[in-house]
């Protein structure tokens, strides 16, 4: 499935057998986050998330109608600290939200007093039986006792998205205040005018002295012919996230939903036909615009089409678009989340992964003895060189 939204970073965990399930988190990219762990039986995910100076832990949860254990619960809870909420598809149903109880309501009730945890639902349904009519609360949103009375819960019965699950809101009365992240512009190397950056250059570096102090002019110089000579990228918001989507798609979805409004309003067997109708069209729509959009791409690929571009599409087909965020990263027991302290860390790790300090005592007679024997035959270079008349000069560099 298209797991890419524009503006958004996703953490997904995907069943390893099996069709169906999985859960996905999305984060905007103005917020700096990062994992903390993931279900290898169970299905969930649990990310940090920095809103302003303070960070909450959210926790990713889906049940798939099976008999929950307090012991399953706790290992998910176990190293959460702080202010937490805990949303998800739980099949579970009691009184507290809903208006019947069963096993698996009685312990998360437990499981709340155990753990001081408040559950935001109104008692609203989230979920609607399609061929009853009839709607069940079986999707909860939990949260710590200190951060309960800043939200607001909602369930939003206006759309949704194909689902027999309403869409929930969970807002959260706190500073969001994010770190903006800046996309540089790249030079097209390919499209560079190379002459008119020589005669710009030399233009502009010919006013530089050879001074240590004017070597910032002669950078700006440079950069400045480049700017001149040389275009850039920009960063565009793409129209689409996948190639395939059209105006029928949109139709068809539009369609869909209009006849979900329908049947929640007025239940009965021909609106009920419609609805089934309707979703078989979007997938119909949906799998013909895909077949479409392949076949115009592949009759497209010629013998100088690059591997690259072919691997992009696949990708795109699948909606697996490029995510500009990047998770903070532990520094020990700190954890970063500044653009420029991950900038640092990263460049860190790298020095350290090519450091000499990596090689055996075995590796590091080899590398010198390579050094050693490079600089012996630059020496005789630069003596034959003596001979004919000119002059040479030879440099090893390593780390």
């Amino acid at each position: 499935m298209a797991t890419c939204i524009k503006e958004y970073s996703s953490v997904r965990r995907d069943r390893d057998n099996g069709r169906g399930g999985g859960i996905i988190t999305f984060i905007k990219t103005d917020f700096q986050y990062r994992e903390i762990k993931r279900g290898k039986q169970l299905e969930y995910l649990i990310i940090e998330v920095w809103l302003g100076k303070e960070s909450i832990e959210i926790i990713n949860f889906y049940n798939p109608c099976q008999q929950l254990q307090l012991n399953q619960l706790e290992e998910i809870w176990e190293g959460i600290k702080g202010r937490v909420i805990w949303c998800g598809d739980f099949n579970a149903h009691s009184s507290l939200w809903g208006d019947k109880n069963d096993l698996n309501g009685d312990i998360i009730l437990e499981f709340m007093d155990e753990e001081e945890l408040v559950c935001l639902n109104d008692g609203s349904g989230t979920r609607m039986d399609i061929a009853r009519g009839t709607e069940s609360a079986i999707d909860l949103t939990l949260a710590t006792a200190t951060l309960a009375d800043k939200c607001g819960w909602e369930v939003l019965r206006g759309n949704a998205v194909g689902s027999d699950h309403f869409p929930i809101r969970t807002e959260i009365g706190m500073d969001c205040s994010a770190e903006q992240e800046v996309h540089n512009d790249r030079w097209i190397l390919e499209r560079a005018d190379w002459e008119k950056f020589r005669e710009v250059s030399d233009a502009l570096l010919f006013s530089v002295d050879g001074d240590v102090e004017d070597f910032s002019a002669g950078y700006t110089a440079i950069v400045g012919a480049a700017t001149a000579a040389i275009p850039k990228t920009k960063l565009v918001s793409l129209g689409r996230i996948v190639p395939w989507w059209n105006n029928k798609c949109r139709m068809a979805v539009k369609a869909r939903n209009k006849a979900f409004r329908v049947l929640k309003r007025t239940h009965n067997f021909q609106n009920l036909v419609l609805f089934k109708k309707a979703q078989a069209d979007v997938r119909r729509t949906i799998k013909q615009a895909k077949k479409e959009c392949w076949r115009r791409f592949c009759d497209s690929i010629g013998q100088d089409t690059p591997v690259g571009k072919i691997w992009s599409m696949i990708k795109r087909m699948k909606g697996n678009g490029k995510q500009y965020g990047y998770p903070g990263l532990l520094d020990g027991n700190t954890v970063i989340t500044s653009i420029v302290g991950k900038a640092e860390i990263i460049a860190k790790t790298l020095s350290k992964v090519h450091s000499s300090e990596n090689l055996s005592q075995q590796e590091k007679m080899a590398r010198a003895e390579t050094v050693q024997k490079h600089q012996q035959d630059c020496v005789r270079a630069d003596d034959s060189a003596d001979v004919i008349g000119g002059g040479g000069e030879c440099t090893v560099y390593y780390h």
